[in-house]
């Protein structure tokens, strides 16, 4: 049974990895500019629920905003935060974890 599963496009890739059979976490990488992140996140959603994925988990950076905007319009949800997750620029902040089903 696989623990990943990779979708590309010119702009970027989505990455997510099985945390539980139904819930798998997601990751995504796009350059700078890309067009179309809106779309082609929602398709590798499609096909990850297609597989049977009942819920995702995105945990993203505090200070990431475009990620954040990008995550609630893909159905994301804030369902909590760890503080002092890590360490960026000297400074330690928060991972807020979005879920969606």
């Amino acid at each position: 049974e696989e623990s990943s599963t990779y979708f590309t496009n010119e702009h970027g890739f989505m990455m997510f990895r099985r945390v539980y059979p139904t819930m798998w976490e997601a990751h995504i990488c796009m350059k700078k500019g890309a067009q179309n992140v809106d779309v082609f996140s929602m398709d590798c959603l499609a096909k990850m629920r297609a597989k049977g994925v009942k819920k995702f988990l995105a945990p993203i950076g505090e200070w990431n905003t475009p990620a954040l905007k990008l995550a609630k319009r893909c159905g994301f949800v804030e369902e909590g935060r760890i503080s002092k997750a890590y360490q960026r620029g000297g400074v330690m902040k928060s991972l807020v974890l979005m879920g969606a089903e």
